[in-house]
C-alpha cells in the first residue's frame, strides 16, 4: 500500500492560526470569575481608562487631573490590595502623577496603615517611592513614624532600600540624623526626644570604652548583611558606610573593603560618602584587593575623571597602589587620548596636577586630601608562636587567629602591628614609573601637548595651572628639564607669544574680548600663570632650574627693552615676577630699566603684585 506524504500548511495559514488561538486564550482569561483572579473585572474596566489618562496628546491639564481623580474614586478602600498587581499598580502611578495633591494625600492615608509590609513588595514599592517623593512635610513626618525602628531592617531588602532612599533625600537633616541613629543605638528609636548624634564620630567621642563597643558591634551587625547583598546605592547607606570605615576596628574595616573590592565600588564613587568609601578601598585593601577595584574600573575611568568626587578616588589609586604596570594598563591608558580635554576640566585636571606635583595643597583643598588620604590604621597581625616543645602545642599555635594574635603583639610590643594597605613603593619612583619615558607614556603626551598648545592653555581657566607644571617639567624634573625637545618647543612659543606687538594683538579685538583672544601678557589667567612659572625659578632642583631657563628666555626675548608696554596692565604682574626671578643677572636687569619707569622703589612695586603668589 503506499504511504501517503502529509503536506505541511502554509506558514500563512499557521500564523493565522496562531492569532486565533492567542485571543481566545485572552478571552477566556477576560471571563475568568472573579473568585479567581482577584479584582480582574475592576482592573480591567480601569485599565481602559488609564490608556485615556497616559495619551499626552488627547488628555492633559485639568482633563488628565479629573480622569485621575475618577480612577481613584473606583478603588477607594482597595488601593493597599491593588497597588501589589502589576499592571494596577501602574495605574495608581498614574494617578500620582496627574492627580491634585489631595488625591496623593488620600492615597498615602489609606496605605499607611500597611505601609511598612508594602515596602517589601515588587510593585507596590514604585508607587510608594511615587508618593515619598510628593510627599509634603507632616506626610513626610507620618511615614518616618511609621517606620521608626525599622530603618535597619529595610535597607536589608532591595525594594525596601529604594524607598528609605528617597525618604532620606526628601528628609531634612535632623530627620535623617534620626533615621542614622537607629544603627547607633537602640535607645535612639525607643525615646523620642533623646538627643541625636550628628555623626558615629560625634557620639563615639562622648561615650566611655564599654559604649563605644555596644555602639560599634550594633553598627557591624546591621552593616555586615547590607555589604554581603551589596545593597549600597542608597546615600543613607553609603553615609554610614562611610562613619563604619572610620570608626571601626581594623579587623571589621579589613572585612567592608574586601566586599567593596569590586564591580559595586562604580555605584557609590560618584557620592562625598561614596567616594570616602572608595578611597578606603584604595588606602586600606590588599594589593590583591586594589588590583580587583582597579580592574573593575576599567572602561569607566575618563567618565570618573571627569567626575569632583570619583576623581578623588583615581587619585588615590595613583597614590597607594604598587602595581604601576596595572596602573598604567587600566587608568593612564584611558586617559592619554583625553589629555587636552583633562587640563580644561576644573575636575579631571586635578589628576593630572597630583602627579605632576603630588599632594601639593595649591591643587587639592584640605577637605578633598583628607579623602584621598585616610587616616593609616594598624592591623592586628598573627605571630609566629615560638617553637614548642610537641605536636600538641605546634597545633594550638597554629589556631591562633586575629583576635588572640593581638593579645600576643600587646606582649610582645608594637613590632608585630602592620599598618593597613601599606605602599612598599616610594612615592617618587611610583610617580615616574607612571609618568614613564619615551612614546606612548604620558610625560611625552603631555609634553606635547604643551608644545602644540602652550600659549592656549596659558589662556584656559583651568588648563592653565597644569600648564605652568608642565613647564616646569613637573616634581622634580620628572617630564625633563629645558633640554626635552617638547618643553623648550613649548617654552619658545611662549616666549614668542609674549613677545607680539601689543597693538597688533588687540587693535582688532573688541574692548571685552573674551579670554583666548587677548595678548598673552594682558589675558587674566595667563598672565598670572607666568607670575606663578617665574617665581618657581627661586625652587630648588630640576624643576627650578628649568623655571628659571624659561624666565631667562622670557626676559630676554619678550621683555627687556618693552616693560613700559605693560606697566599698568595685566603684564605688569609678569615683570613683578621677574623683579623677583632667581637670577641675579635678570633681577639686575629688570631693576634697572623699571626704576626709570615707576616713581617708586621697583622692590616695593613688585611686592604688591606678587603678594602670596611669591610664599
Amino acid at each position: 500500500m503506499p504511504i501517503r506524504l502529509l503536506q505541511a500548511p502554509p506558514k500563512s495559514q499557521l500564523h493565522a492560526t496562531a492569532i486565533d488561538s492567542n485571543i481566545r486564550t485572552e478571552e477566556k482569561t477576560r471571563e475568568l470569575p472573579v473568585r479567581e483572579k482577584k479584582n480582574a473585572g475592576l482592573i480591567q474596566a480601569l485599565t481602559k481608562q488609564w490608556e485615556k489618562l497616559r495619551n499626552r496628546n488627547e488628555n492633559a491639564g485639568p482633563l488628565r487631573k479629573q480622569l485621575a481623580t475618577d480612577t481613584l474614586a473606583k478603588v477607594q478602600g482597595r488601593v493597599a490590595e491593588l497597588a501589589v498587581n502589576h499592571k494596577a499598580s501602574r495605574i495608581l502611578q498614574s494617578c500620582a502623577k496627574h492627580g491634585t495633591s489631595e488625591d496623593r494625600a488620600a492615597m498615602l492615608e489609606e496605605l499607611l496603615p500597611q505601609f511598612l509590609e508594602l515596602t517589601k513588595s515588587c510593585y507596590a514599592s514604585f508607587l510608594l517611592r511615587k508618593l515619598v517623593s510628593t510627599a509634603s512635610k507632616p506626610q513626610l513626618q507620618g511615614i518616618l513614624r511609621i517606620l521608626r525602628g525599622h530603618i535597619p531592617e529595610l535597607l536589608r531588602h532591595p525594594y525596601a532600600a529604594a524607598i528609605v532612599d528617597d525618604l532620606y533625600l526628601c528628609a531634612s537633616g535632623q530627620q535623617r540624623n534620626a533615621m542614622v541613629a537607629e544603627f547607633y543605638a537602640r535607645e535612639y528609636v525607643l525615646f523620642e526626644q533623646a538627643a541625636l548624634p550628628k555623626s558615629l564620630a560625634e557620639l563615639l567621642g562622648t561615650v566611655d570604652a564599654s559604649k563605644k563597643q555596644q555602639v560599634l558591634r550594633r553598627m557591624s551587625i546591621h552593616m555586615q548583611p547590607i555589604l554581603e547583598k551589596a545593597l549600597i546605592d542608597p546615600m543613607i547607606t553609603q553615609r554610614l558606610l562611610a562613619e563604619y570605615l572610620l570608626a571601626a576596628p581594623s579587623s571589621l574595616v579589613a572585612e567592608a573593603v574586601e566586599s567593596l573590592a569590586g564591580p559595586g565600588l562604580l555605584r557609590i564613587v560618584h557620592t562625598r560618602d561614596g567616594a570616602q568609601a572608595g578611597c578606603a578601598v584604595m588606602a586600606y585593601g590588599s594589593p590583591k584587593e586594589r588590583k580587583k577595584a582597579i580592574k573593575a574600573l576599567k572602561g569607566h575611568v575618563w567618565t570618573m575623571a571627569q567626575d569632583r568626587w570619583a576623581s578623588l578616588v583615581l587619585i588615590t589609586a595613583l597614590q597607594r597602589v604598587d602595581d604601576t604596570s596595572l596602573l598604567r594598563s587600566v587608568i593612564i591608558s584611558e586617559l592619554l587620548p583625553h589629555l587636552e580635554a583633562m587640563a580644561e576640566a576644573k575636575q579631571a585636571r586635578r589628576i593630572l596636577l597630583h602627579l605632576l606635583a603630588p599632594n601639593s595643597s595649591c591643587w587639592l583643598p584640605p577637605a578633598l586630601a583628607a579623602l584621598v588620604q585616610p587616616p593609616k590604621r594598624i592591623a592586628a597581625v598573627a605571630v609566629k608562636a615560638p617553637a614548642a616543645a610537641n605536636e600538641d602545642e605546634d597545633e594550638a599555635a597554629e589556631e591562633l587567629v586575629a583576635d588572640e594574635a593581638e593579645v600576643v603583639i600587646e606582649a610582645q610590643g608594637a613590632a608585630e602591628q602592620q599598618e593597613m594597605g601599606i605602599s612598599k613603593k616610594e612615592p617618587l619612583v611610583r610617580i615616574q614609573e607612571l609618568l614613564g619615558q619615551g612614546n606612548g607614556s604620558l610625560a611625552q603626551g603631555l609634553t606635547l601637548l604643551a608644545s602644540l598648545k602652550g600659549p592656549a592653555l596659558l589662556r584656559h581657566a583651568a588648563a592653565s595651572d597644569v600648564a605652568v607644571e608642565i613647564a616646569r617639567g613637573g616634581e622634580h624634573g620628572f617630564l625633563g628639564g629645558a633640554d626635552n625637545a617638547h618643553l623648550a618647543a613649548m617654552h619658545t612659543a611662549v616666549v614668542e607669544a609674549a613677545a607680539e606687538p601689543r597693538q597688533s594683538a588687540t587693535a582688532d579685538a573688541p574692548k571685552d574680548a573674551k579670554p583666548g583672544e587677548q595678548h598673552i601678557m594682558e589675558d587674566y589667567y595667563s598672565s598670572r600663570a607666568l607670575r606663578s612659572l617665574v617665581l618657581m625659578s627661586r625652587q630648588p632642583g630640576a624643576a627650578g632650574e628649568t623655571a628659571c631657563s624659561f624666565a631667562a628666555a622670557l626676559w630676554a626675548g619678550a621683555l627687556k627693552g618693552r616693560c613700559n608696554l605693560w606697566v599698568g596692565t595685566h603684564g605688569e604682574k609678569v615683570l613683578a615676577a621677574v623683579l623677583s626671578c632667581g637670577s641675579e643677572k635678570i633681577r639686575q636687569e629688570s631693576h634697572a630699566e623699571l626704576s626709570q619707569l615707576l616713581d617708586q622703589a621697583p622692590e616695593d612695586w613688585a611686592k604688591a603684585l606678587v603678594g602670596a603668589a611669591s610664599s
